[in-house]
């Protein structure tokens, strides 16, 4: 075999990954992966998160990429991927993978979609989803409902999902309305400002009564998360980014919002667990004497009992009440 010949080999070689130390990062997983050993993934921070998706693809931009090392295995930087929703087509760019894992991720994706819905290439998964949706006669289709309040969506809308050393941004493309009791009020994109801890709501142009509900319910969301943040969120300026603790920190601010555990009530005055243990023991006695009285009188004798029909004429049904005393 000619050795100088290119291949489309299942790994692409990683030397060109650069290193992890000199940029910020934060470590998703390290694990003992069976036959591979050792697993690190590390999310690199030096570069914005970002996610787009639409009813067409979803596009990943993990920061300035997600490293993963494997003992045994050369280095894997994933810096951007696409995924085409109608055809679960998977694109790439990346250091230490090749068209053989995309061709592997692309047919794992298919199988994904056809499990989900009754899903054929050339007809995005997005569309599926939602067709069966309860739809406006402008097109919008209600994905979440609670009594009178409903979010309805165009299907045409794309999510653009942004999170920087100084925002954690959402923004839409058409507006998105909550509805309740009939009053719909559209959203175009939330905001929060790590270093002002400030959340802003920006909804369509052409309704100042609307916007300024939203400028209120931001401002009172603010005011309630200010009192929440641990002290290290709370500084002026904060960058998640470059704090190297940004992980205890904003699981301490989760902890803040998680539903507190309601004690356990105090014993009542009902039966306690010997109580009814007793009560227990006493039936059983009693059903044991009976079945001696009935046994005694002969109503379990063998001459007794008759032979099932194979073909029923008739079937009866008897009911009996048991009163309690």
């Amino acid at each position: 075999m000619d050795e100088d010949r290119p291949t489309l080999s299942y790994r692409t070689p990683a030397a060109a990954a650069p290193d992890a130390a000199s940029t910020p990062s934060e470590q998703l997983a390290d694990l003992d992966v069976p036959m591979l050993g050792k697993v690190n993934v590390e999310l690199g921070l030096a570069a914005p998160i970002r996610l787009s998706l639409d009813r067409e693809e979803l596009r990943v931009t993990p920061g300035s990429g997600v490293r993963v090392r494997a003992t045994g295995l050369p280095p894997l930087l994933l810096r951007h991927l696409r995924i085409d929703l109608s055809t679960a087509a998977f694109e790439h760019d990346a250091t230490g993978l090749g068209a053989f894992e995309a061709r592997a991720v692309s047919v794992a994706l298919g199988a994904a979609f056809t499990h989900l819905a009754p899903w054929q290439p050339g007809r995005s998964i997005v569309d599926l989803v939602m067709q069966n949706l309860p739809q406006r006669a402008d097109g919008r289709r209600r994905v979440w409902g609670a009594g009178p309040a409903s979010v309805w969506v165009d299907p045409d809308t794309r999510l653009d999902l942004a999170v920087t050393p100084e925002a954690l941004e959402l923004a839409l493309s058409h507006a998105v309305y909550l509805r309740v009791i009939g009053l719909g009020i559209g959203l175009l994109a939330v905001r929060y400002l790590f270093g002002r801890q400030r959340l802003e709501i920006e909804g369509p142009r052409g309704q100042p009564l609307r916007n300024a509900l939203l400028r209120f319910v931001a401002w009172v969301a603010t005011r309630y998360l200010r009192k929440r943040l641990p002290a290290a969120l709370a500084v002026p300026g904060y960058d998640p980014f470059a704090d190297p603790d940004r992980r205890a920190h904003f699981q301490q601010l989760a902890a803040a919002f998680a539903p507190k555990q309601k004690p356990t009530p105090a014993p009542s005055d009902s039966p306690t667990t010997a109580t009814r243990q007793k009560s227990n023991d006493d039936l059983a006695a009693r059903l044991e004497a009976l079945k001696a009285r009935l046994l005694a009188e002969g109503l379990f004798a063998a001459e007794r009992k008759r032979a099932l029909p194979f073909l029923p004429r008739a079937v009866g049904l008897l009911e009996v009440r048991v009163l309690h005393t």
